[in-house]
């Protein structure tokens, strides 16, 4: 996790007018790579400035979503799980974290189900029971601050990052399975 990052982009989202987290901005991003193919920079401008209700512009100028396409799907990708939902930094409080925590699950589903939605995929039961576990977390309530609490909202975010690759890994391997059921012409 990157706090200098988490910071930078909450200050350009505000100065741009945006009341979203830069949880939400990374989770849309992150969805929409586990969606489907890559997706094309200058849509996602688009479709997330329109999310985020700030102009694509705007958004050009606080975050370089080409960069941050690569970024999230090398990460997504990594054998080494290097996939992190952008957050808070820990030595913030637990609220805090937690709000970040469920603004990143909805902008996960926007980003995700505005792809599926475009590409005519039908998740499977195992995709749906991922995602029916981030609208849980999405409407995540405020904890009080404690060891146990610290240690479930730990599981919660490494729950998050296993299902993103989860995801990522099962949209990138459904066309070569679809292509494997073609007959072949010999």
């Amino acid at each position: 996790m990157n706090p200098e990052l988490y910071e930078s982009l909450a200050v350009a989202l505000a100065n741009a007018g945006s009341v979203s987290s830069p949880a939400e901005l990374h989770g849309y991003v992150a969805g929409s790579c586990c969606a489907a193919d890559a997706p094309e920079p200058v849509t996602l401008c688009q479709q997330l400035a329109g999310h985020l209700d700030i102009s694509p512009e705007q958004l050009a100028s606080a975050v370089d979503l080409g960069e941050w396409i690569s970024h999230i799907e090398a990460g997504l990708a990594s054998p080494e799980l290097g996939f992190y939902p952008l957050l808070p930094d820990d030595e913030e409080s637990l609220e805090q974290r937690v709000v970040a925590l469920g603004q990143w699950c909805e902008g996960f589903l926007a980003g995700y189900a505005l792809r599926v939605g475009s590409s005519g995929q039908t998740p499977n039961a195992e995709t749906q029971e991922i995602l029916a576990d981030l609208v849980a977390i999405s409407r995540i309530g405020v904890p009080d601050d404690g060891d146990d609490e610290e240690t479930d909202f730990m599981e919660v975010v490494e729950y998050l990052r296993m299902a993103a690759m989860s995801l990522f890994i099962e949209a990138r391997e459904a066309p070569a399975s679809e292509h494997d059921d073609k007959p072949s012409i010999h």
